[in-house]
């Protein structure tokens, strides 16, 4: 039996989530995120004449945010969650100590129809790989938005 015929049945929207950054209480309201994905290596044994394939090392892609920038929420602030210092005055560059204490570790909170986390992942010593301030023109009228790459040992996923 197909799910939409039980009325009772609600399945997870994608427009329902929320984004908690270094282990407090405020919640950012990303306009997307790309949750990580798992792969794992393979490897091939070669036994008489078949080929047996064996799972190896699992690995952990990298998640993406995707943030509008508000009066409260400024570049300067994003900079500051990769850790970043300027080498000209402070002689230090980054290391991923600092870069995962600043970001904790970051939780994606799926939301049901109520309001209520239904599924929460977490982003074990993710820090901020990349983030790409994105474009200004005169020819569209929306919002500033930062891209964010984040790179994660391990992830949790919580229900």
């Amino acid at each position: 039996m197909t799910f939409w015929s039980q009325p009772d049945f609600e399945p997870l929207r994608k427009y329902r989530f929320l984004v908690r950054m270094d282990n407090s209480t405020y919640r950012i309201e990303a306009k997307s995120v790309g949750l990580p994905s798992f792969e794992s290596d393979l490897i091939e044994h070669k036994l008489i004449n078949h080929m047996v394939k064996l799972p190896g090392i699992g690995k952990w892609g990298d998640a993406t945010l995707s943030l509008i920038v508000t009066k409260d929420f400024l570049q300067d602030k994003i900079l500051a969650y990769t850790g970043y210092k300027n080498i000209k005055q402070f002689g230090d560059t980054l290391d991923k100590t600092r870069a995962t204490q600043s970001l904790g570790n970051p939780q994606i909170e799926i939301l049901d129809d109520q309001g209520a986390i239904v599924t929460t992942w977490t982003l074990f010593n993710a820090f901020i790989q990349s983030i790409s301030y994105g474009d200004l023109t005169y020819e569209d009228d929306g919002f500033v938005e930062v891209e964010i790459t984040l790179a994660i040992d391990h992830a949790e996923f919580n229900s």
